[in-house]
Formats: C-alpha cells, structure tokens, sequence
C-alpha cells in the first residue's frame, strides 16, 4: 500500500491550477540558508490540503491529468 502524503491543492473554478507536496513531520526543519518555497493562492482561487497517495510518475500530460482528477476529487469531497 502506499502511503498517504499531504498535497497543498491551489483550485479556481473548480479547476486544479497548482499543486505542491508538502514535506513530511520527518523531514529535518529547513535552516536559514537552505531555500524554500510554498504555493500561495491569488485572487479567485482557493486553497486546499488533501492526503493522497502520490503516483511516482507523474511525466507526461495524461499522468498529470489523472492526478488532477484525483486531487479535485478530494477536495471535493471535503466540503
């Protein structure tokens, strides 16, 4: 089985338009000279936290279409 992992989901009319995988708990804690960076949402959109098992391939347009579908499906089902 694979594991769940926390997935920041940005939407706009009902459209997935970013994601990004947040770091796990277990991960060491980013020092001060090491970059980060994290999804914001803009005007009309709406940001969303889902747990989902994350496909290791994700090349090529249909991979990412059918992780959409999943990701917009969870949000969804959250509300």
């Amino acid at each position: 089985m694979t594991a769940l992992q926390r997935v920041i989901v940005v939407m706009e009319k009902g459209r997935v338009v970013g994601t990004q995988i947040a770091p796990d708990d277990t991960q060491p804690a980013a020092t001060a000279s090491s970059a980060s960076a994290r999804l914001r949402a803009g005007p009309g959109q709406t940001m969303h936290e889902v747990h989902v098992a994350v496909p290791a391939d994700l090349a090529g347009p249909e991979a990412r279409d059918r992780f959409h579908a999943i990701l917009a499906s969870e949000v969804s089902a959250k509300k």
